[in-house]
């Protein structure tokens, strides 16, 4: 009897201890992981857990210090899922976001650091969500010409 009794209690434990863990973590949304992993090809910009590579729809590029590409990632994490991801890993990676936009289903945002820009790009595809990195180097010096009048000779 006494040995039932702590399997009882011990049953208890175990199920009280369950459903506490049904709590979903801050990295955990909509049953989804969007943990940061590291991607073998642009290591230090964060990609949710699950996303894949496309190798053929991606193109990148490094010299020294001096990247720059474009690739695709397809996941399973819903398209808000994965802007939310980016919105608060980005910052982590030391990327300021710049602004966003969402156009017919697609959406964009961008991100600068001091010697980059990232413009990632969000859609649904089929039953995935396709997720496009697009890293830069940030422009050297204004983009602003000052504007003289032509002078004749």
């Amino acid at each position: 009897m006494r040995a039932s009794g702590l399997s009882v209690v011990a049953a208890a434990g175990f199920l009280i201890y369950g459903i506490g863990g049904c709590q979903m973590p801050s990295t955990r949304v909509a049953g989804v992981d969007t943990q940061a992993v590291r991607d073998p090809m642009i290591a230090d910009i964060p990609k949710p857990g699950g996303f894949q590579l496309v190798d053929d729809r991606s193109v990148f590029w490094q010299s020294g210090r001096l990247r720059g590409g474009k690739c695709e990632y397809v996941g399973p994490a819903s398209v808000l899922t994965v802007k939310k991801f980016y919105r608060e890993y980005m910052p982590q990676a030391g990327f300021e976001e710049r602004e966003w936009s969402l156009t017919d289903g697609l959406f964009r945002l961008r991100f600068e650091s001091q010697d980059e820009v990232c413009n990632v790009s969000i859609r649904r595809r089929g039953r995935s969500t396709a997720v496009t990195v697009e890293i830069a180097p940030q422009a050297a010096g204004s983009t602003e010409r000052p504007v003289q009048p032509l002078s004749r000779p």
